[in-house]
Parts: C-alpha cells; sequence; structure tokens
C-alpha cells in the first residue's frame, strides 16, 4: 500500500533513517506510521506533517492513511 507519507517521502528522496532523524523517532515508528499500522502522537504529527506539508500531506492523511492509499503497488 503506497499511503501518502510514503509517497511524499520516496519523492522527496528520504531515507526512512532520514525521516526518523529530522523528527527525533525510530525507523520502526515510522514505517508504522507510513504503512497505516500505528497512528503518530500529536507531537510527531506535527512533525512529519512540517516536513512534507509541501507535498499536501495534512494530519488527515496520517490519522486515515487507508483513506488515500494508492494501491497501484498490489496489482
Amino acid at each position: 500500500m503506497n499511503t501518502p507519507l510514503k509517497n511524499a517521502r520516496k519523492e522527496k528522496g528520504y531515507t526512512l533513517s532520514k525521516v526518523a532523524q529530522l523528527v527525533g523517532s525510530d525507523t520502526g515508528n515510522i514505517s508504522r506510521i507510513e504503512n497505516g499500522k500505528q497512528v503518530p502522537s500529536r507531537i510527531l504529527m506535527q512533525k512529519l506533517v512540517g516536513i512534507f506539508a509541501e507535498r499536501g500531506i495534512t494530519e488527515i492523511h496520517l490519522l486515515y492513511p487507508e483513506r488515500y492509499a494508492d494501491d497501484s503497488e498490489n496489482i
């Protein structure tokens, strides 16, 4: 599942490690958030939105990634 956060990260050329470093988290958390398996804390959400806002990422995309997912990778 390509979620908006994953797409935005790839478009910016960032690795999971880079994003984790920028927001003060670990790659496991970022991966779970990216894949819709974990909801970020309010503070982490604000940091992620701050990094990816120019790519159109909002809090709604992080709270409900499955609604905005591009399933093309599963075809």
